[in-house]
């Protein structure tokens, strides 16, 4: 990879919704999460983020904090939407909580 203006392009690449089903989805639920823009990443970025950790846990846990620096960048240069996202999660005996959640989506031209 050379250098973040890759990683920002490949970002903003991984954001743009797939069809018209995709880009209505977005809209209800905000966008996607940093796991799954990390997820949508070309294989040879996704692969040059991923640290040398044996423990590919760990080494995708690296990646994914890379691209989540990285949407922090283009969301201040005003490139990407964050959105925070309450979700209510049933914890099995233990009642409801609520999660927040950050989703990202390209900002319309």
């Amino acid at each position: 990879m050379n250098g973040p203006t890759e990683l920002n392009a490949a970002i903003l690449t991984a954001l743009a919704p797939r069809g018209l089903s995709e880009r209505l989805r977005w809209r209800i639920s905000g966008g996607l999460t940093v796991r799954q823009v990390f997820e949508r990443l070309p294989d040879g970025v996704r692969g040059a983020l991923i640290s040398d950790v044996p423990n590919r846990t760990l080494a995708e846990r690296d990646g994914v904090e890379r691209v989540e620096s990285a949407l922090s960048s283009l969301v201040d240069s005003g490139a990407v939407e964050r959105e925070r996202v309450r979700l209510r999660v049933e914890l099995e005996g233990k009642g409801k909580r609520l999660v927040y959640i950050d989703a990202y989506r390209a900002v319309s031209p």
